[in-house]
């Protein structure tokens, strides 16, 4: 008994694939792609950066003025290294400066990211022309209102001005238009 041939069907079918061309033109299309993603997400970095830098120099004078209330005690927020970098301090007596670093993160020396630096500072107890290394709070009555400018990439600004009596603190970045306000209770 003889056993019928079957014919092998795979072989009249052509072989379906990818050529060289076409994963060399999807990968190259890919690499573009991804290029493009990377210098976008670098941009949206330089962005943010400012706005970071605005944020936690404002948390810095929240805390500053509201020790100053409760502990009834002269505080500052120092400026150091020409506008970059900057630390909570309290009244002492001791040290030659007349301040010591305050307890905790706040008395902590906090450097400014590579393209943020502080621009200009204007406080209400200095004399006109004068640079201040400093804006100070004293205790409730004696609060002094000042003004931070912040400078970023690409000319981006921010400005934190901060209220004597209400200890309200508003943060400004003007080329992107946002405002955000922040009242601090006394």
């Amino acid at each position: 008994m003889s056993v019928p041939r079957t014919e092998c069907k795979s072989a009249a079918r052509p072989l379906r694939g990818f050529t060289l061309v076409e994963l060399l033109l999807v990968l190259a299309i890919l690499g573009v792609l991804s290029g493009a993603a990377t210098v976008s997400l670098c941009g949206r970095q330089d962005d943010y950066a400012i706005e970071a830098v605005a944020e936690d120099l404002t948390a810095a004078v929240r805390f500053a003025f509201t020790e100053a209330a409760t502990r009834r005690r002269a505080m500052r927020v120092a400026f150091f290294q020409v506008g970059r970098a900057y630390r909570v301090e309290i009244a002492d007596a001791t040290t030659p400066t007349g301040y010591a670093p305050a307890a905790g993160r706040a008395g902590r020396l906090r450097r400014l990211t590579h393209k943020v630096q502080i621009a200009a500072v204007a406080a209400q107890d200095q004399p006109a022309g004068s640079v201040p290394e400093a804006l100070r709070f004293g205790p409730p009555g004696e609060g002094f209102c000042g003004t931070i400018h912040l400078q970023g990439p690409a000319g981006r600004t921010a400005t934190i001005e901060v209220g004597a009596v209400t200890g309200q603190v508003r943060v400004i970045c003007e080329d992107r238009n946002l405002e955000k306000n922040g009242v601090h209770p006394d």
